[in-house]
């Protein structure tokens, strides 16, 4: 789809206005100073830019390798940042057998649309050569397709001797630094794919890399979900009885797939509109019939306050 909307001038987040401005609110007056975000991008520059002041422990959670080390770069680039510190750790052989071989089911029964885990660990398996695939999205997909049978070990095997290269090895890496007031920590949790259904078989690796600092943390805490298993990892959160005053801000709760958190806990719908925090009208690439769906359960708010 040709996007057909001004590009915003500074990152801010593709959420309503008025739902940024309903965020910011639980932001100011339940003091919040622990945020744990799952799925960064423009919301994560736009929180740091307007939280950079307040003593605050944000944690921000990634599963796309290239948008990790391209967001560090613009975070060095556009704020003060002070004592960074990089910790880089990479997949083992046993990380990739595990991924191969773990078995996995979506979270809640798949409604709107159809499973991706066997694409993903054909992608991870293949690697660059997953582009000779039918489904492999590029101008290359099924040129192969007769001698893919025969030629796919191979490519298997070029990619496991890649792999051990890091530049194309998957990594459940670590930056932090220092801005202003505010401590932020960046975790990345690869491989990247879009596993709204809760199928990844390191999806529990993904989703601990923002809960383990919950339990050691004693402070006023907001988690914004806009990535990964959204209804696995509130679910998860939530199922943890945690004694903190604890607020979860789930994006895109229009997904029929979620019903089953919204009838098994009582939260609060907002209804989104078509203007974001700059003005930009990013709502207009929809059709009327999309646009009505996205807009009527943009954000899910829960509040376990003590």
């Amino acid at each position: 789809m040709k996007h057909n909307y001004k590009k915003p001038v500074y990152p801010v987040p593709i959420l309503s206005k008025k739902n940024v401005r309903v965020i910011e609110k639980i932001i100011n007056e339940k003091n919040i100073d622990f945020i744990i975000e799952y799925g960064s991008g423009y919301s994560t520059m736009y929180f740091i830019k307007n939280l950079k002041r307040k003593k605050i422990k944000f944690i921000s959670i990634e599963n796309t390798k290239f948008f990790f080390y391209e967001n560090i770069k613009n975070i060095s680039k556009d704020f003060n940042t002070k004592n960074c510190v990089l910790h880089k750790s990479y997949w083992s052989s046993k990380d990739y057998e595990k991924f191969y071989k773990t078995s996995t089911k979506p979270f809640t029964e798949i409604i709107d649309g159809k499973s991706r885990i066997e694409k993903i660990k054909k992608i991870v398996k293949l690697g660059p050569f997953y582009r000779f695939e039918k489904d492999g999205n590029s101008k290359l997909s099924g040129k192969l397709s007769i001698f893919l049978p025969m030629i796919k070990p191979i490519f298997i095997l070029i990619n496991s001797l890649l792999q051990k290269v890091n530049f194309f090895n998957n990594e459940k890496s670590e930056w932090k630094c220092q801005i202003d007031e505010l401590d932020f920590t960046y975790k990345l949790i690869s491989p990247s794919f879009k596993d709204q259904f809760g199928e990844s078989p390191n999806k529990d690796e993904y989703a601990n890399a923002g809960i383990e600092f919950i339990a050691n943390e004693n402070k006023n805490i907001l988690v914004m979900i806009d990535g990964g298993p959204r209804h696995y990892i509130a679910d998860r959160i939530i199922n943890e009885k945690y004694k903190h005053n604890l607020h979860i801000c789930l994006f895109d709760a229009h997904r029929p797939e979620y019903k089953f958190l919204f009838d098994k806990y009582k939260g609060t719908f907002f209804q989104g509109e078509e203007e974001l925090v700059d003005g930009t009208n990013y709502y207009s690439i929809f059709n009327d019939e999309q646009k009505k769906k996205l807009l009527s359960k943009e954000l899910w708010y829960y509040k376990n306050q003590n």
